[in-house]
C-alpha cells in the first residue's frame, strides 16, 4: 500500500479511489467489479472481473493518459413467471478509469474478454539510451 506513494508516476492511479479519498464520498454507483493491476519489468496487466457482461457490452476508450472501461450488465428478464425471492447480482452500467503512467506505450495495449474476465495489457515504452555527445 505505502509503495505506490513512494513510487509515483510507476503504477495506475484509480481516479475513482482519489474521489473517495479526496472527497470522502464515492460517486453513485450501484455495480464496482473488482479489478488487479500487476506489473512485470516489460509490461502493466490490468484485470476487471466483469461477469455476465457481453463482448459487445464493453468499452474502453484512453484519452489524456486515462484509459476509461465501461461496460453494461444487462437485468436478465425471467420468462417463466418466477418470482425473485432474494438478488445479490447487481445489474446496470459501469465506468472506472485509471491514470495511466508516462512511460507506459499506449499505442499498443491489448484487450481480452474471456470467461468473465477482461484483461488488458499495457506495454511499457522502451528506456532512452543515453547518448554520449562529443565537444566539438
Amino acid at each position: 500500500m505505502f509503495e505506490l506513494q513512494t513510487r509515483p508516476f510507476s503504477r495506475f492511479f484509480d481516479l475513482d479511489n482519489d474521489f473517495e479519498k479526496f472527497f470522502g464520498q464515492t460517486k453513485e454507483t450501484k455495480w464496482k467489479p473488482h479489478s488487479d493491476i500487476t506489473e512485470t519489468e516489460n509490461d502493466y496487466k490490468l484485470s476487471v472481473d466483469l461477469p455476465g457482461v457481453k463482448k459487445e457490452d464493453v468499452n474502453i476508450d484512453l484519452k489524456n493518459d486515462v484509459l476509461t472501461v465501461t461496460s453494461e450488465r444487462k437485468f436478465e428478464v425471467n420468462e417463466d413467471n418466477e418470482s425473485i425471492v432474494h438478488r445479490e447480482k447487481f445489474y446496470g452500467k459501469y465506468e472506472r478509469s485509471f491514470r495511466l503512467p508516462k512511460t507506459t506505450d499506449q499505442d499498443n495495449i491489448i484487450a481480452a474478454l474471456d470467461g468473465g474476465v477482461l484483461s488488458l495489457t499495457v506495454p511499457k515504452k522502451e528506456k532512452e539510451k543515453s547518448k554520449q555527445i562529443i565537444i566539438k
